[in-house]
C-alpha cells in the first residue's frame, strides 16, 4: 500500500467538501480549533485516509499527513461523496447516477464542479478557493 497521498486531498466537514491540491494547500485550509475538535475528515482521490495535526506550542500549526496505519477507505470516500453530489444535486454536479457512481467518476466530476467556484445551496457567495483551478487542470491531464 503506497502512503503516498495523490491529489486532490478532499476535505468533509460535516458533509461539505473541499478538495485541495496538496497537503500544504489543505492544512492552510484547516483551522486548529476544528482539527482539536476533530471536525475533519479528509482523504486524497484514491481514499486513503490522512490526518491532520497540531503542532505542540503552534496553535495554529496545522499539519496533514498519512500515517504508518493509513487504510484505504475508498468505499467511505465514495459514500461521502455521493451524499454530497446528491444534496448539491446530481445535474449541477454533472453525475448522472451518483448511487452506482466509481469514486474516480466522482472525484473528477467535483474537481470540475468545485473548481468552477459554483455557488453551494444555502450559500449566498462562494469565492473560488485557491488552487482549485490547478486541480482541474492536473485532474485532465492525468
Amino acid at each position: 500500500m503506497s502512503l503516498n497521498p495523490q491529489p486532490p486531498i478532499i476535505v468533509d466537514e460535516n458533509g461539505d467538501i473541499a478538495f485541495y491540491e496538496s497537503l500544504s494547500d489543505a492544512a492552510r485550509a484547516l483551522e486548529a480549533v476544528d482539527v482539536i475538535a476533530g471536525e475533519y475528515e479528509i482523504f486524497d482521490s484514491c481514499g486513503l485516509r490522512l490526518r491532520a495535526m497540531v503542532a505542540d506550542g503552534e496553535p495554529a500549526s496545522v499539519t496533514v499527513r498519512a500515517s504508518e496505519a493509513a487504510k484505504h477507505e475508498d468505499a467511505e470516500l465514495a459514500v461521502r461523496l455521493r451524499n454530497f453530489v446528491e444534496r448539491v444535486g446530481p445535474e449541477r454536479v454533472g453525475v448522472t447516477a451518483p448511487g452506482t457512481a466509481q469514486l474516480s467518476e466522482l472525484v473528477s466530476s467535483l474537481a470540475s464542479f468545485l473548481g468552477s467556484g459554483a455557488v453551494l445551496p444555502g450559500v449566498v457567495s462562494s469565492p473560488p478557493k485557491p488552487g482549485l483551478g490547478s486541480v482541474k487542470r492536473w485532474w485532465r491531464e492525468r
